[in-house]
């Protein structure tokens, strides 16, 4: 199996024996985390088990997707063993989770489309969101939630992996935060962009919770950043509520630059929703953008006169 830092393509494991991939993916993840003895024993364990108690079928269905994943600008379904393995492994790395707000969400999402907005501190965000919703009883919510991801979350095996334990949308990379993939028309962008709106749109009346980075790429500060402009057309959908999500320690858990995952406690909070109201999405997501700084510890609220757009 790869080592940190390697390119490796995933699709070789599409016709990996099923008895070949349960030796191979526990020993391979675990070459990603920077933790004690202790803590990579129980990680390894609780990927054992989770491996030991499903059919050769789901392992070769999760072998497929992890090979596929972030080919098309579609949505991807979290597949079952993936998630099943991130939910029982992930525990062992936090030393800590605190929910909070869980009622805003709840009370959001039962009143019609929702989006929620979070800030961005590392890769790990979605993952320990789905694993805190998850722990805390939140279930339904959790298996709700669809990440909205650019190419980046697609780019490497890990993340291969880490993006099959959850929902996600594949979009385009936001012109505002740098340049598209090689090969894409301005044309391209676009028809790919709006599809995305679309979908969203589609996937929130349907009682889905699209949550959204719009910042477009994790703070290299550690503090709040100003949204993108072009993240309000993700705002402008009849009856809209939006919630602010505040998400802390994942930067500790998943540093920006690091290569393993490290012991830490998290902490996930939901704010009191905004309703969008016609016309007003850059008001709404500004107000947003206030709420989610309000909600974060001192280290990573906006430093002072950080607008709340760039």
């Amino acid at each position: 199996m790869p080592a940190q830092g390697q390119t490796f393509d995933p699709k070789l494991l599409a016709g990996l024996p099923p008895e070949n991939a349960r030796a191979l993916l526990p020993a391979w993840l675990d070459g990603y985390l920077d933790a004690p003895d202790s803590v990579r024993s129980r990680f390894a364990a609780e990927l054992n088990a989770a491996l030991a108690e499903t059919s050769d079928a789901a392992l070769s269905a999760m072998l497929a997707a992890l090979a596929t994943v972030g080919d098309e600008y579609r949505l991807y379904p979290a597949d079952p063993l993936a998630r099943l393995m991130s939910r029982r492994s992930m525990p062992t790395l936090l030393t800590g989770a605190t929910l909070e707000g869980l009622p805003f969400l709840r009370h959001a999402a039962a009143a019609g489309p929702c989006l929620l907005v979070c800030n961005h501190l590392s890769y790990a965000d979605t993952q320990v969101t789905d694993l805190v919703m998850f722990q805390s009883g939140a279930e339904d919510l959790a298996d709700a939630v669809i990440a909205i991801a650019g190419p980046k979350v697609y780019d490497t095996f890990f993340r291969h992996m880490a993006a099959i334990c959850l929902n996600t949308l594949k979009t385009v990379q936001s012109t505002g935060i740098g340049d598209n993939e090689a090969g894409l028309s301005p044309r391209e962008v676009g028809r790919i962009a709006l599809g995305t709106l679309r979908q969203a749109g589609e996937l929130m009346t349907a009682g889905r919770l699209p949550l959204l980075y719009a910042e477009g790429t994790r703070t290299r500060t550690g503090r709040l950043q100003p949204f993108l402009r072009a993240v309000t057309k993700y705002c402008a959908f009849r009856g809209m509520r939006i919630v602010p999500v505040a998400i802390s320690g994942t930067d500790v858990l998943f540093p920006l630059l690091a290569h393993g995952m490290r012991p830490a406690a998290v902490r996930l909070a939901f704010g009191e929703p905004v309703e969008a109201e016609a016309g007003k999405a850059r008001e709404a997501l500004e107000e947003i953008w206030h709420r989610i700084a309000a909600l974060l510890p001192e280290p990573h609220q906006p430093a002072p006169g950080t607008p709340a757009f760039r």
